[in-house]
C-alpha cells in the first residue's frame, strides 16, 4: 500500500515509515490510466485512445509508480517482489471525498436500519441489537443508522417509550440516513441537554416525540457518540475503511466537526493515521482555529 499522508506535524528527524513491500511489481492483464501517451510511455505504444493497456508491469517504489513496461520485461526488473494478477483490471484508486468513518461503521455494527419499511420493523433491529448482550440491559448505548421513514407507508416513527421497551431500558441514538436528523429515548435527550434545544420535535400537546433536527439533534448525536467506548468507535472505523478498501478507494476525506462527530471521534481517528489501510485526509469543520492549527 502508499503509505497515508499525515495528518499532524512531523519532526524533521523523524524516520519515514518503509513500505510493506518495497519494489512491487504487478503484472495485469489490462491497466487503466489516462488515455493518450504518459510520463512512462511518451509514444502511447503500449495502449489505446481510451488509456487502455495490455499485459503491463507496473511497479512501485516508496509510495511511487516507477515505471510501466510490458509484462515480458517484469523478470529483468530489480524489484523484490513480482505478482502477478492475471487476467483483472488494474486501474487508479478512487477517492471518496466526503465520509463519516465512524458512522458508516456502526451502522454495520449497531441497528443497521437502511432496509427498515415501518416502525414495527425499525423496532424489531432494535430489540435485535439489545438481545445481542442480554447482561447490559439498562447500560450501555444503542445506535442505529440510515432509517428513512419516507419509504415507510406512513411516514410515522416510533414514540421514545417504545423504542425505550424495544431497547430493554438501554439509552437509544438512532441516525436517519442523511445524518441530519435523529431519533432517541428521552433519557438521551435529556442527558445530552437536548430537550430545549431548537430542532426537539414535539406533539401537539407538547411532549417530546424522540425525533431531533438541527440544534438538538447536534447534542444528542454528540453525546451519543460520546457515550460509546473508544473500542467501539475504532473498529467501526476500521470497518469502514476495510468496507472502502474492498470497493477499491485507497484515499478518504473524513469530514468531521464538534456537530457531526466531535473532537474524540475524530482524534481516535487521526492519532492512528499512520497504520490505517488506506490514506485519512481529515478536514475539520469549524471556526476554532486554535484546535486545527
Amino acid at each position: 500500500r502508499v503509505r497515508p499522508l499525515s495528518t499532524r506535524p512531523v519532526a524533521a528527524d523523524t524516520e519515514e515509515v518503509p513500505q510493506l513491500v518495497p519494489g512491487l511489481a504487478v503484472i495485469a492483464h489490462t491497466v487503466w490510466g489516462a488515455a493518450g501517451p504518459s510520463l512512462h510511455d511518451p509514444r502511447n505504444r503500449l495502449g489505446d485512445a481510451l488509456g487502455r493497456r495490455r499485459d503491463l508491469a507496473v511497479v512501485v517504489a516508496s509510495g511511487r509508480i516507477t515505471a510501466v513496461v510490458p509484462a515480458a520485461e517484469a523478470a529483468g526488473l530489480a524489484v523484490d517482489r513480482v505478482v502477478d494478477l492475471g487476467d483483472v483490471t488494474l486501474m487508479p484508486g478512487f477517492v471518496d471525498a466526503h465520509v463519516h468513518l465512524s458512522a458508516t461503521g456502526l451502522a454495520d455494527q449497531g441497528a443497521d436500519l437502511r432496509e427498515v419499511r415501518s416502525p414495527a420493523e425499525l423496532l424489531d433491529r432494535v430489540r435485535a441489537v439489545a438481545a445481542r448482550d442480554p447482561a447490559a440491559a439498562g447500560a450501555g448505548l444503542i445506535w442505529g443508522d440510515g432509517y428513512d421513514e419516507t419509504r415507510f407507508p406512513s411516514p410515522e416513527l416510533p414514540s421514545p417509550a417504545e423504542l425505550a421497551e424495544a431497547s430493554g431500558g438501554r439509552p437509544v441514538y438512532l441516525s436517519r440516513v442523511d445524518g441530519h436528523q435523529g431519533l432517541a429515548t428521552l433519557d438521551v435527550l435529556g442527558d445530552a441537554g437536548a430537550l430545549e434545544a431548537s430542532g426537539c420535535d414535539r406533539d401537539g400537546s407538547g411532549v417530546p416525540t424522540g425525533v431531533t433536527r438541527g440544534q438538538a439533534n447536534h447534542l444528542a448525536r454528540r453525546f451519543a457518540l460520546d457515550g460509546l467506548p473508544a473500542g467501539t468507535l475504532r473498529s467501526a472505523q476500521d470497518a469502514a475503511l476495510w468496507q472502502a478498501a474492498r470497493r477499491g478507494v485507497t484515499c478518504v476525506h473524513e469530514m468531521a466537526g464538534p456537530d457531526i462527530s466531535g473532537r474524540r471521534d475524530f482524534e481516535l481517528l487521526l492519532d492512528r493515521a499512520e497504520a490505517l489501510p488506506i490514506e485519512v485526509v481529515g478536514y475539520w469543520g469549524d471556526l476554532d482555529l486554535d484546535y486545527v492549527a
